[in-house]
């Protein structure tokens, strides 16, 4: 069964088990990097939000021997898990003032998103973008957000100054910078049940074989687009007083590596490693950048380092 012939049946099977007025419907999703995913979608009369379901890793599912049936299945027990255990208060989204305290941003990479851009308020940084969605909900490695487009900052009567004015205010208040060793940050993974065993193990070795180099992880304390923490510049502060200067390395668009400048790191290579890291190991969805960064102790700035002086 081809991709199409399954997106099709799996609509119709999960629509022959819902009650009458329901309905079910695909949907392309453009998520980050202009990665493009369909999502059905069982929407509810009265139900103002429903969870998007997304298909294509359960075709892959399917191409690997899983029955149809269980697919179906499976899509009906996680929209109805969702129901039951997500609930939120939507705020009144024309009305600025209730939505003020909500704004946040965040990062993402221009070349990759330049088709999104276009319809996003936004400002470059380095080879990244700031772009701004509102947080509706928050908790350790889940949200519910929505992004800010040209047509709600227009309904709001903002302009993007203000966006950036009000979002920087709310993101590093609400969902504050944090810097942690790798060592403890990878522990948090295994704590937090994040991973299975075998990754349990993978990180375990990681630990025990790490290098003289001292490596720290910077995000926010939701775990979540916390790549942005780069733009808090006290926290940079604070990090380059005590280690001088530092390389940045993008990890995904919820954190970023922080490794002091010293004899046991080479400059040189540091794009290419996190380049590889991406193309093996990284959501194509949650890539940051293939650049490394350096922050200069001396002028406390953030710089590419392709075009650091070498």
């Amino acid at each position: 069964m081809n991709y199409n012939k399954f997106i099709s049946e799996v609509r119709n099977q999960v629509e022959k088990h819902c009650e009458e007025n329901v309905k079910v419907a695909v949907q392309k999703v453009i998520k980050n990097n202009s990665l493009e995913l369909d999502g059905i979608v069982i929407q509810r009369d009265g139900q103002i939000a429903s969870p998007t379901i997304y298909l294509n890793g359960l075709y892959k599912s399917f191409q690997e021997g899983e029955t149809l049936e269980n697919i179906v299945r499976e899509i009906l027990d996680t929209d109805r898990e969702a129901r039951d255990n997500f609930v939120i208060e939507l705020p009144e989204f024309e009305n600025i003032e209730c939505m003020r305290d909500l704004i946040m941003f965040k990062l993402v990479n221009t070349d990759r998103n330049n088709v999104l851009l276009d319809d996003v308020p936004h400002r470059e940084y380095l080879d990244l973008s700031i772009v701004y969605y509102c947080l509706i909900d928050s908790g350790v490695h889940a949200n519910a957000t929505f992004l800010i487009h040209n047509s709600h900052m227009a309904m709001w009567d903002l302009n993007e100054q203000m966006l950036y004015e009000i979002a920087v205010k709310n993101t590093f208040s609400n969902m504050p910078s944090e810097i942690v060793s790798i060592e403890n940050a990878l522990r948090e993974l295994v704590s937090m049940g994040c991973c299975d065993e075998y990754m349990q193990n993978e990180i375990s070795e990681c630990i025990e074989e790490k290098g003289d180099a001292p490596m720290y992880v910077l995000s926010n304390k939701n775990r979540t687009f916390g790549a942005v923490c780069i733009l808090d510049e006290n926290i940079l502060s604070q990090f380059a007083e005590k280690h001088g200067s530092f390389y940045i390395l993008p990890s995904s668009v919820h954190e970023v590596i922080l490794i002091p400048v010293g004899e046991s790191v080479a400059m040189s290579g540091l794009s290419e490693i996190v380049k590889e890291v991406n193309e093996t190991q990284v959501p194509p969805d949650e890539i940051l950048s293939d650049d490394a960064y350096l922050y200069n102790f001396n002028d406390r700035k953030i710089t590419k380092l392709n075009f650091v002086n070498q």
